[in-house]
C-alpha cells in the first residue's frame, strides 16, 4: 500500500477551487472541466507520487485506489447510492458502522461536488452501491498488485 492521502487531498482542493472560480459559471464548464481535472490528477498525484512509473494513469487510477477509515465510526448516517437500471442515481440515508483501518475501494472522487452542493466527495463502494464520504474523513492509498 502506498499512502497518497496528502497528494489526493491537495488535488481535490486545487480542482475544487479551479472548478468554482473558472468553470462552475461557464456555459460549457461541466463538459470542459473533466479534462482539466484529469490533467491535474496526473500532475499532482501520479507524477509527484511516482505512480506513473508504476503503471498508473488517470484512466486506471481508481482501480487501485482505496479509502481507509483512520478511526471507527459507530452508527453514522451516510448517503447510500445505487445506479438504477435506467441509469439514474438513487441515494438514501443509510446508517453504518466501520472499524478503524477498514479499507474500501474508491469508485471515484467528485472534486466539483455535484451531488453535495459544491463540496467534494468520495464515492466509496459499499455493499451493492456506494456511499458519499467527505475526503477529510478517510485516508487514501494505492494498492498495487
Amino acid at each position: 500500500m502506498i499512502d497518497v492521502t496528502a497528494l489526493v487531498r491537495e488535488w481535490i482542493c486545487c480542482s475544487n477551487d479551479l472548478w468554482s472560480r473558472w468553470f462552475a459559471s461557464a456555459g460549457r464548464g461541466a463538459s470542459e472541466f473533466p479534462g482539466i481535472e484529469m490533467a491535474l490528477l496526473n500532475a499532482m498525484v501520479l507524477e509527484r507520487g511516482g505512480l506513473s512509473s508504476k503503471g498508473l494513469s488517470a484512466e486506471n487510477f481508481f482501480e487501485s485506489m482505496r479509502a481507509i477509515y483512520p478511526v471507527s465510526i459507530d452508527e453514522k448516517t451516510r448517503q447510500l447510492c445505487v445506479v438504477q437500471r435506467s441509469g439514474n442515481v438513487f441515494c438514501r440515508p443509510h446508517s453504518m458502522s466501520v472499524q478503524a483501518g477498514a479499507r474500501f475501494h474508491v469508485k471515484s472522487i467528485d472534486t466539483m461536488g455535484t451531488m453535495e452542493n459544491g463540496r467534494p466527495y468520495v464515492e466509496i463502494e459499499f455493499g451493492d452501491g456506494y456511499i458519499l464520504e467527505s475526503p477529510d474523513s478517510v485516508e487514501f492509498a494505492i494498492e498495487l498488485g
